[in-house]
């Protein structure tokens, strides 16, 4: 009986269930890092903004320190002056929140009191007496189920605080030690020191990169505002514009902040129809130029196309929400880097002679022995 040849497995099939298996193993851990992440948010939270914030203001403690500047005299330094543009920003916006106040709520009323009286606004007046005469009569019974979420508004607020004390803590010492830690960490995360500590400069790289292309953004959305405010003759429209160029860093808690800010001084200088026309402004500005500036500025920055961040924010906001969405290209970014150094290092590459293949005589036949000398 004549021997049957031996089944190989074909190479593609096998690099297909190698890749399979990879690719699962690798979902697995991107899920439990998360849920790590989210159980653990009270410190990964602060720290992956102070090591966002450390990639940021790290050249501006390098500058310090050439010119003579002790490293933790200029981290502290650094870290002072974010800590007090900060709340100096956010007191300037109270301060003026709080001046117009009156003028707020005399606009609102005025306009309120059109709504009604107008042959649109007539057929909601009935409504709006039944609902303040409940208001009155139950103000008891909403106050006693409104105690419970203001006590647990207190307790968030104090998380925040403390989140915030640790964050800026992890921040001195990554301005302070940040070559030290990145060396470390470079030489722990399962790669050769040479792989992994340049494979972090890079990533930290890309994440001034994006910082670049933020501000780009940033600095549109704020001259979009300013200049809709002086058309509109909005006061304060050199402040409207700064608190929108900074709020724009906050990913949609900042153009919600700094939307409404802008709404509501636009009432207090022209009434109900200036607050009209500055919200379809601000909706402008933060959804369809901002996607369009968005793209091409990440794209030039992070050398990524318009599509691929298009793509990256949209699954990064549906899988992990605002943060995600923000973070989301230059993650793409760092990955993509990552896995062209690893391969380039040669770390993943296969047995050469396995790549290469036996040798064979015929198509599908036995391996031919080898040569004679």
């Amino acid at each position: 009986m004549p021997k049957l040849p031996q089944w190989v497995v074909p190479t593609w099939l096998e690099r297909l269930g190698r890749a399979s298996w990879l690719a699962l193993g690798l979902a697995i851990a991107v899920g439990i890092l998360i849920w790590l992440f989210a159980a653990a948010r009270t410190i990964t939270l602060p720290l992956l903004l102070a090591v966002l914030v450390a990639a940021v203001c790290f050249p501006a403690v390098d500058w310090l320190q050439r010119r003579r500047a002790p490293r933790w005299a200029s981290a502290l330094l650094v870290l002072t002056v974010i800590v007090v543009l900060t709340l100096a920003l956010g007191l300037l916006v109270s301060v003026q929140l709080l001046d117009k106040a009156q003028q707020i709520e005399k606009q609102l009323a005025a306009g309120l009191d059109g709504l009604t009286s107008s042959v649109v606004g007539a057929q909601f007046s009935g409504a709006l007496d039944t609902l303040a005469t409940s208001l009155t009569d139950n103000w008891r019974t909403l106050l006693e189920g409104f105690l419970p979420y203001l006590a647990k508004g207190i307790g968030s607020f104090a998380m925040i605080l403390f989140s915030a004390f640790i964050g800026l803590n992890i921040l001195y010492y990554l301005l302070a030690d940040g070559r030290k830690v990145g060396r470390w960490v470079g030489s722990h995360i399962g790669l050769p020191a040479e792989v992994g500590v340049p494979l972090l400069r890079n990533a930290v790289r890309s994440i001034q990169m994006y910082f670049i292309g933020t501000s780009i953004v940033a600095l549109f959305n704020g001259v979009v505002i300013g200049l809709g405010a002086v058309i509109l003759g909005t006061p304060l429209a050199v402040v409207l514009g700064l608190v929108n160029f900074f709020a724009s860093y906050i990913p949609y808690i900042g153009a919600v902040v700094g939307g409404a800010v802008a709404v509501l001084l636009a009432i207090a200088g022209g009434g109900i129809s200036d607050g009209l026309w500055m919200l379809l402004i601000v909706i402008l500005a933060n959804s369809v130029f901002q996607t369009v500036v968005q793209q091409l500025a990440l794209g030039a920055t992070l050398k990524l196309h318009p599509l691929g961040v298009l793509l990256a924010t949209t699954i990064g906001g549906v899988l992990g929400g605002a943060i995600a969405s923000a973070m989301a290209a230059p993650f793409v970014a760092i990955a993509l880097d990552a896995v062209r150094q690893i391969r380039a290092a040669g770390i993943f590459a296969g047995d050469p002679q396995r790549e290469a293949g036996p040798q064979t005589g015929e198509a599908g036949g036995p391996p031919r022995p080898p040569a004679s000398p």
